[in-house]
């Protein structure tokens, strides 16, 4: 796992495969609520995306999925308004690696669960460790967040 500074979007904009932290919950329209961070930020990219997650959810569970462009999710709640969880974040590391396993393609992380989740990145950086071993998986955070 190689850690990096800058703005996820712009690594999105060179080509680069991203993941975007999500919940698990769905509005009653069916919709997975992308309400803040960077799940607002893909919404506000591509208004398709609340949809796709939101029945995916419905259909698979609260575990990552592939949503085309570059763009995974990365589930770190259960709930939009809760804290983010340890062991989702742990299942959706394993699960996105499992994903991968065999392409040769990075993927560019935010401090999942760090952010609005509220848990701290010393804690949840040597829990991902020996999971994101090798250079594959990046974790992104901004310069604010140092």
């Amino acid at each position: 796992m190689k850690e990096i500074i800058g703005d996820l979007w712009y690594f999105h904009d060179k080509g680069y495969n991203i993941a975007i932290t999500t919940n698990g919950t769905i509005r009653g329209d069916g919709k997975n609520v992308m309400g803040k961070g960077c799940a607002k930020e893909a919404q506000d990219r591509y208004a398709w995306l609340p949809e796709l997650v939101g029945g995916w959810i419905k259909v698979g569970g609260n575990v990552p999925l592939y949503c085309g462009e570059r763009i995974f999710t990365f589930p770190t709640k259960y709930h939009w308004s809760g804290s983010a969880s340890p062991d989702l974040i742990m299942a959706s590391a394993l699960e996105i690696k499992a994903m991968t396993e065999g392409s040769k393609c990075q993927i560019i992380i935010p401090r999942p669960g760090c952010g609005l989740g509220g848990l701290k990145w010393e804690e949840i950086g040597k829990l991902l460790a020996p999971v994101f071993d090798g250079d594959r998986f990046l974790i992104i955070s901004r310069l604010e967040d140092e």
